[in-house]
């Protein structure tokens, strides 16, 4: 009976408790409206999220609403200020989130930095311990990044000898 009525004379059923008339007036306009926040949202979980508080906001004042006429436009209307404040609560959000993601990056990078710092300077105390060539070609290969050929030209030794010196820098900086 109720799917014939206009959507004014829904909405004074409603006005009267009436669920069926509600219910008429949600599967009347539900696909339609869905249709709306979807080509604006282009997500399912806040396109439903906005409709069923639309129609429970309806349900929830039906006796104070005034609409007698437009129905359709009205709920246009309310569907497309729910988005809007959706949309601009979400960029808050965001907005915090990533504020939050940059300070948190930032701290990364100075812990990195710190860290960097520290073993830069653990290294350098263990070097010191090291034996004068045996220290010469690890600074060389560990701090100043010079391949194994670089090092033997600069120094006059045999490629052989400063992998030989690296393996021993090795085994005493892990401790083996």
């Amino acid at each position: 009976m109720t799917t014939r009525l206009t959507d004014i004379a829904l909405f004074h059923l409603i006005k009267e408790d009436s669920m069926e008339a509600f219910t008429a007036l949600y599967m009347r306009y539900w696909e339609e409206l869905y249709g709306y926040a979807w080509k604006i949202l282009e997500d399912k979980a806040p396109v439903e999220d906005i409709l069923q508080e639309l129609f429970l906001h309806i349900w929830d004042r039906r006796k104070r609403l005034s609409i007698d006429h437009h129905v359709k436009a009205y709920l246009y209307k309310s569907l497309k200020n729910r988005i809007y404040n959706f949309l601009k609560a979400n960029a808050v959000k965001n907005a915090h989130y990533e504020a939050l993601f940059n300070s948190m990056s930032q701290l990364a990078e100075e812990d990195a930095t710190i860290d960097r710092k520290d073993y830069i300077q653990r290294l350098l105390s263990h070097l010191e311990t090291l034996p004068g060539k045996m220290r010469a070609i690890a600074r060389l290969y560990l701090l100043e990044g010079h391949n194994i050929k670089e090092i033997s030209d600069q120094l006059s030794l045999s490629e052989h000898t400063v992998r030989n010196q690296l393996a021993n820098v090795k085994r005493r900086l892990l401790g083996k």
